[in-house]
Order: structure tokens, then sequence, then C-alpha cells
């Protein structure tokens, strides 16, 4: 099992491999660029390899690459690399510009960054091997078997071998005689760590016995986190309307906003600008295969609640009558060279103009239909909170979950919703846009969008 003290000595021989690295690509350009002498004293090269081995470090530390959990999974390394390279180059720019000496020219710094990305994966691979090697956390369950079997399959489907459920302890009616049973089923199963699952806040709960096994090393944590951090989403009915109104997050800072607008206006007006060509054509191909016009705006609701006519390009053949709105009731509309923009995502590409009115972000909880926003707001709990963000072309539920065909689907769309509001970031945004690339670019299929809204009705389909 990992502790504090294990993540402690990675940083520090991943430091020393970031240090060396830099040392050896300094000393062979001083070689060979600078045959005639070396190009900086000993020194002041000891001093700029030390530099960028702690920034290094301390990008890997920002993106949480030294978090226990993250350690246990292989795949954390790579897919937070993009961003921990983002923030290296920043923190050097800022470095450098205070403290001009301590630059690395280009010829160095570029194979520095390349070698230390490659030595840093082997030495994460090798940590790989031996955490498989040992024995999965072990977890004992104290609370409502109700959350107790959701939060074994969590871990049987999310966990990666992380985690394995060694018992569950309901609770007692008197706090005395729980104390005692959590003690016997500790010293039974010998738990990593204590999860509590209750719904109900006042049922009591053996506070000296968890504070016992805190001291002897034992993890206690309340299911919710623990439940958010394992699956990438939230359990609507174990989140008290208390937690929501005093807990962190459900909003967007001031620095996240500012800058999340401004990449969503650049990256609009380039992408507009580089696309306008191809979709010139693919508006031309739209007119001559199907009668129609080429984009179609449907109502959607946008932050605060309020609507906005989001653009697309037109998929289906126009309707004949009133219909549901339901994607599997409209299958038989959908034109072959809508079934083809659809499968890419290509139909969503002039929502870079809701970008640039500022209706929409790259990436948020994707906007649900007008003629949904009641029925939404008496079924799901907390959708209010939908609406604090900007809604986005691709999301954290869009690339975990997909696109949502009835209300019991929406209602798990939700969960993850919820969870990308509650941790909002930067760092967030660029794993879904990452994400969201991949299932484009393998051209995954997703459920189907209806055109048209039909008025009068309070249910529609959901993306």
């Amino acid at each position: 099992m990992f502790t504090r003290k294990t993540t402690l000595v990675l940083s520090l021989i991943e430091g020393l491999v970031l240090w060396l690295t830099s040392l050896v690509s300094i000393a062979v350009a001083n070689n060979v660029l600078a045959p005639q002498g070396p190009e900086v004293s000993w020194e002041l090269s000891l001093g700029r390899s030390l530099a960028f081995a702690v920034i290094g470090v301390t990008s890997l530390y920002f993106a949480d690459l030294y978090d226990m959990v993250t350690l246990r999974r292989p795949a954390a390394f790579p897919e937070r690399l993009p961003y921990t390279l983002a923030l290296a180059l920043c923190l050097l720019a800022a470095l450098y510009y205070l403290l001009p000496a301590l630059r690395l020219n280009a010829h160095v710094l570029l194979p520095c960054a390349g070698a230390g990305v490659v030595f840093l994966l082997a030495v994460r691979i090798m940590l790989g091997r031996v955490v498989r090697r040992r024995e999965p956390e072990r977890v004992l369950v104290l609370g409502d078997e109700t959350l107790a079997s959701r939060l074994a399959d969590a871990v049987a489907v999310k966990g990666r071998g992380e985690y394995v459920v060694v018992g569950v302890l309901p609770l007692a009616r008197d706090a005395e005689g729980i104390n005692q049973q959590l003690h016997q089923a500790m010293h039974a199963t010998q738990p990593d760590r204590v999860v509590v699952a209750t719904a109900d806040r006042r049922a009591p709960l053996p506070l000296q016995q968890l504070l016992q096994g805190r001291l002897s090393g034992i993890a206690v944590e309340d299911f919710v986190p623990f439940y958010e951090r394992l699956a990438g989403k939230i359990a609507l009915d174990a989140l008290s309307p208390g937690s929501v109104v005093f807990g962190a997050g459900f909003g967007e800072a001031r620095l996240y906003t500012a800058f999340s607008r401004a990449v969503g206006l650049m990256a609009a007006l380039v992408g507009l600008v580089l696309l306008a060509p191809f979709l010139a054509l693919i508006a031309l191909a739209i007119r001559l295969t199907s009668p129609g016009p080429v984009f179609f705006i449907h109502q959607r609701v946008g932050r605060h609640g309020k609507p906005y006519g989001l653009i697309k390009l037109r998929t289906m053949q126009i309707a004949d009558g009133p219909r549901s709105e339901w994607a599997n009731d409209n299958n038989d509309r959908i034109t072959p060279l809508g079934r083809l923009l659809r499968r890419f995502r290509i139909d969503e590409l002039p929502q870079l103009i809701n970008v640039l009115k500022g209706d929409m972000n790259l990436v948020g909880p994707r906007p649900h239909p007008v003629s949904n926003y009641l029925l939404f707001m008496e079924r799901i709990p907390h959708y209010a909170f939908r609406s604090v963000v900007r809604p986005g072309i691709t999301g954290w539920a869009q690339v975990r979950y997909g696109y949502a065909n009835n209300l019991e689907q929406e209602i798990e769309k939700m969960r993850f919703d919820l969870f990308y509001i509650r941790n909002v970031s930067i760092w967030l945004d660029l794993r879904v846009l990452f994400e969201t690339v991949h299932i484009v670019l393998r051209g995954h299929e997703g459920a189907i969008v209806v055109d048209q809204p039909i008025r009068g009705q309070r249910y529609g389909t959901l993306s």
C-alpha cells in the first residue's frame, strides 16, 4: 500500500532523473556546439539543471501525479502528460523571465525535455509493475447495505484492482454497540480503509473506534468523496442539500472563467477560419443530397437557465408531421450523409459560432432542449446546478457516458455532469478535450439527436 513516504521517495527519484538528464544534455550541447570550451561554467550548469528538475517535479505534483490514488493507475501518467508539459512550459517561462541566467537554450531544452519524458515513463512503468505485485487496498464499508452494494459494484467496475471490499458492517442503533462491532470487524478483516456509507446523518457513528483506526494508520473516508473519486460521478441520492449548499465546488472561479472564455474565443475564431472551406463543401453536399436548409437551430437551455439557439448541421429529413423527440423514434429520418456527419461529430462544428456569441464554452455540460427543462427540474435532483456553468460542445458526461435517450439515463448522466461542475478546472477541461479527440478520431457511434423539437411536449431527445 502506498504511503506519503513512498510518494516523497518517488518525487526525489524523478527529480534526480530530471536533474541528471538536463545535466547530461548541457554537457553534450557544450561539447558539440562549443568544442573550444564550455559555453557556461559548471556552477551555472548545475544551477540551470537543478531549476529544470524542480520545475519538472513541481509540474508533476500539480498534475496530481504524486497522488496515492493516481499512482495506482498505469494510464494516469500519459493521460496527464500534456497538462504537465504545458504547466512546466509556463513555469519555465516565468522563471526565465525573472532569472534569465537560469535559462536553457532551445537546443538544450528540447532534447532535455524529450529524454526526461522517456526516463520518467520508464520509472512509472517499473513502478506499475511493483504496484501490480502488491495486494489491493482492503476496504471495509460501514453503513447502509444499499450504499455499500453500490460501492462494491463501483469497486468491481472502476477499481482497476486497486481496491477490494473485505466486509460490510451495518450500523447499530447505539454507539457503544457499533464501536464493539467495528473493533471486531477491523480485527477480523484487517482493512486499509474504512468507508462510512450512510444516508442518515443522524445515525450514531463509532467515532471512538474510527479515531483509533486512524491513529493506527487506517484511512477513514466518507462514502461521497470516495465514490466520486472512484467512479468519476456523484451519488445523487447520497448528496444531502447541506453538502450542496455549504460544500466546496459547484461554481466557477473567476480566473478559470476568464481563461476558459479566452481560450474558447481563440479556438472558435481559428477553427471557423480554418474549417470554412470544409464546411462550405459539407453545406453543398447537404443541399444536394436532401431537401431543406443546411443548418437547423434548436432552442436549448444555457447558463442561468436562459434559452438560446444552438446551431447544427442538418442531418435528418424534414419531419412530415408531429413526432416524438426521442432519438429511437426518428432513426428513419436520418440521411446517409447525416449518419456520417454524426459518427464523426462533424454536425457539431457550427456550434463554434455559439462559442463566439458567448452561449457556450468548448467544455461543459451538453445543453438540454428547452422542452425538457421543467420536467428535469422536477425529476432530477439538484438539476438547477447544471446551469451554473456555460454548456459545452463536449463535456465530462459525454466522454464518460455518451448520449442519454430516456429520463433514467439522463439522471445517470447528471451524476457525471455534477462531478464536472463540482470539480471544474483547466486540467479537467483539457482531459475532456483530449478524450473527445480520441472518440472523434475513432468514429464512435452515438445516440441520434432529433433536429426539430416538437412543440407542446415536455420530453425529448437527450444529448
